[in-house]
């Protein structure tokens, strides 16, 4: 099979719900597009990542961005999770990548907030005291887990789970700093046995953003600051991260997006510059899954496999990027779960 070439793709929201084994109708390795309900496993297949028949990564130099909440959309999250786990290693022995972000129900899990894990999850993992040893700071799924960034850029887009507000950035914060913040409050213990090489200074500057900020109502996990529609104020403030990051476009998940004319959608705002991708994959919900590909240039287009629909959105004009800004890459995929 013939992979896609230089690609950016962005996996959002995997929200699955009550019937779906979180990845898809029928085997939990091999899943096609026009099943009932795709799964993460049938938009990875959709957007020519893995091989349908032999499910392995096919993405060849692709770069596939999860952005977060996997848990507590169903009873399956671990399969999700070693799903992604395999397709990390895959993807980068063939020279690509999968970003996971950390989304706010990996830190509710994180927090040992429970209330949306259902009893099939808890059954899945062996029962109560198994899942909690999983997710501890040194379980094989916490410890893996509390690695994920609360943001990335790959090439010039932007992703976080809710959208990154301009604060985090101020005092001269960079993502790395964001990042690096947030693994310290979610993993303070091992962020500072792995860091503390780095030296005084460097730790300073990531303990000078605050913890509980990060993971507060709005930090880039929680805010709904971005899903509000056609805002001036956050358009400016959304052009402000933008060129301090060098990025043309941001994509969020967090907030699910329902179209005027009914169903779910990706949602522009911002002139493009921002896209709202959540469309309530979960049966729950009845939404639609959906993926998006970016062309490295500034234009996008959001995939609908289940409808066999492509929606063009807004081309981000290259004089919005800033001056500082990386080059325009080859053709990117962003898919949405």
């Amino acid at each position: 099979k013939t992979s896609a070439a230089s690609v950016l793709v962005h996996l959002g929201l995997v929200a699955l719900g009550p019937g779906s084994d979180g990845l898809g109708a029928g085997s939990a390795w091999r899943l096609r597009a026009g099943s009932p309900d795709p799964g993460a496993a049938g938009l990875i297949d959709s957007a020519r990542l893995r091989d349908e028949e032999n499910p392995l990564w096919i993405g060849g130099t692709t770069s596939l961005v999860q952005t977060g909440d996997m848990v507590d959309r169903g009873d399956h999250g671990k399969e999700l999770y070693l799903l992604f786990q395999r397709l990390q290693k895959e993807a980068k022995a063939a020279g690509g990548q999968v970003i996971n972000l950390l989304g706010n129900h990996e830190l509710m899990n994180i927090q040992e907030d429970l209330r949306y894990v259902s009893d099939g999850d808890y059954a899945d993992f062996g029962g109560p005291v198994a899942r909690e040893e999983a997710w501890a700071e040194h379980g094989w799924l916490g410890s893996w887990v509390r690695t994920f960034p609360a943001v990335a850029k790959v090439d010039n887009v932007l992703f976080s789970h809710a959208g990154l507000p301009l604060k985090f950035l101020e005092g001269h914060h960079t993502l790395k700093d964001i990042n690096d913040g947030m693994a310290m409050a979610v993993a303070p213990n091992s962020f500072l046995e792995t860091h503390s090489h780095t030296g005084d200074k460097a730790l300073a500057k990531t303990s000078s953003l605050s913890s509980q900020e990060l993971m507060s109502d709005g930090g880039p996990l929680w805010t709904r600051f971005y899903a509000k529609r056609g805002d001036p104020v956050m358009c400016r403030a959304l052009d402000e991260v933008l060129d301090l990051v060098g990025a043309k476009r941001m994509v969020v998940g967090h907030t699910i997006q329902f179209s005027p004319g009914g169903g779910f959608r990706v949602r522009p705002d911002c002139g493009g510059r921002l896209l709202l991708a959540d469309t309530a994959v979960s049966r729950a919900y009845k939404g639609n899954p959906s993926y998006v590909e970016h062309d490295g240039q500034g234009g996008a287009v959001a995939v609908y496999p289940l409808m066999n629909l492509r929606q063009p959105l807004p081309l981000v004009p290259s004089n919005t990027t800033s001056q500082h800004a990386p080059s325009a890459q080859p053709r990117l995929q962003n898919l949405m779960l």
